[in-house]
């Protein structure tokens, strides 16, 4: 997923757990060899939530993980118990946790809208790893993108069920810079979209 640092929330949205109240209605209507008849859903799970003010807030985030814990009754979870089906929560870009990490490095990072954050799957095995970053990498220079940066993305394991630690791909974050050859905006979007194709 390759995301350009220009969107913004734009509007409220208020999230409804509709699906739960008729997943406990269906449940009532049981028939006599007490089979429960749940009613379809389509695209059932998705929630949306966003500032009406644009601005970034750990409420913001608090509310959309309030919302992902309880669409747990959508079945996304492995025998186990304990393995989900990879649901999350997608954030605008934390551009001052990139300022203070690349400052580490002794790098700067560009203004917003100069980079974007790619957010990459690749194998755990360090050689397979290795050469699918420089195949990203290749597939960005082919558009005049630069990777400033790889950043490894934090994975707590004890949360992971034993499906998913066993199953689980390495977690990647790259940092990728907008030539002065692309205008920013939709010009630098379109070779993110197209970089990302080619990869």
């Amino acid at each position: 997923m390759l995301r350009c640092h220009t969107r913004k929330p734009s509007c409220d949205v208020s999230v409804t757990d509709k699906t739960s109240r008729d997943a406990r209605e269906a449940r009532r209507s049981n028939d006599s060899v007490g089979r429960i008849s749940l009613p379809e859903h389509d695209a059932c799970g998705v929630g949306f939530i966003a500032a009406g003010d644009g601005r970034p807030s750990h409420e913001v985030v608090r509310l959309g993980l309030t919302a992902l814990y309880r669409l747990r009754h959508r079945g996304g979870v492995a025998a186990d118990g304990l393995t989900g089906d990879g649901a999350g929560v997608m954030t605008e870009i934390p551009h001052k946790l990139l300022q203070h990490e690349l400052a580490g490095h002794a790098l700067r990072l560009p203004e917003r809208g100069d980079y974007a954050l790619a957010f990459c799957f690749f194998p755990r095995e360090a050689s397979a790893r290795a050469r699918a970053q420089r195949l990203f990498e290749e597939a960005c220079a082919r558009y005049g993108l630069t990777v400033l940066i790889w950043r490894s993305v934090p994975v707590d394991e004890s949360v992971l069920g034993p499906i998913a630690a066993a199953a689980r791909p390495d977690l990647w974050q790259a940092v990728i810079v907008r030539p002065d050859s692309v205008p920013a905006g939709r010009s630098f979007e379109r070779t993110l979209y197209l970089a990302r194709r080619e990869f």
